[in-house]
């Protein structure tokens, strides 16, 4: 009975060590499972492309690939070709995006504010928020020629968006009983704007 008895209290236990020890994954250090990982990952890959699963046109082998990133690395360090690309494409996106914050701010406090932009603009916005970016990309293109600055129309017009509806957001977001206390102080509407509204809109912008 004593020997039953102990089996029967140890047998509760054995879950409690088997959720104790837990996954091998979880034994093993992430700097040693992670790369081991890759590895697997990369014999797999080297192995279906000398077997031909896959043709090297579609899915080069990896040592081809690391050789390609190495001679392009190096190409940016010197100021390659890659390097001045790589400029052109940064000026294209800062560009784009001062233009979207500038564009998209201003007209976020027009739709958060007035009446205006909440029954006309925004309206109008949606509409064209809904069609397909691509979509706009040849008429750009038509209109500002293939240099840089359709790229940089296009740049904008994507992060417009985004930039407009957190800043509306924001705007319209601020809480009710510090409005309500400002009301009652009879602060004027512009500088309830810049002292409440606008640094409430911040975080979201």
């Amino acid at each position: 009975m004593k020997v039953a008895t102990r089996r029967s209290e140890a047998s509760p236990a054995a879950p409690d060590d088997q959720l104790a020890r837990g996954s091998i994954w979880e034994r093993v250090p992430r700097w040693l499972s992670i790369p081991f990982f890759v590895c697997v990952l990369l014999a797999v890959w080297h192995v279906a492309v000398a077997l031909e699963v896959t043709s090297e046109f579609v899915l080069p082998p990896p040592a081809s690939v690391l050789a390609e990133l190495w001679s392009l690395l190096g190409n940016l360090l010197t100021g390659g070709y890659v390097a001045e690309n790589l400029w052109i494409t940064a000026k294209e996106v800062l560009i784009g995006f001062l233009l979207a914050a500038v564009s998209g701010i201003l007209l976020g406090v027009l739709v958060a504010e007035t009446a205006f932009g909440r029954l006309v603009v925004m309206p109008f916005l949606v509409a064209v928020n809904a069609a397909p970016k691509v979509a706009f990309a040849p008429i750009l293109v038509a209109g500002l020629g293939f240099g840089i600055w359709s790229k940089v129309a296009l740049a904008a017009f994507i992060a417009f968006f985004p930039l407009l509806i957190d800043t509306a957001a924001g705007l319209a977001g601020v809480n009710a009983d510090q409005a309500k206390l400002f009301c009652s102080m009879r602060a004027p509407a512009l500088q309830t704007f810049l002292k409440l509204k606008l640094p409430n809109a911040l975080p979201f912008v």
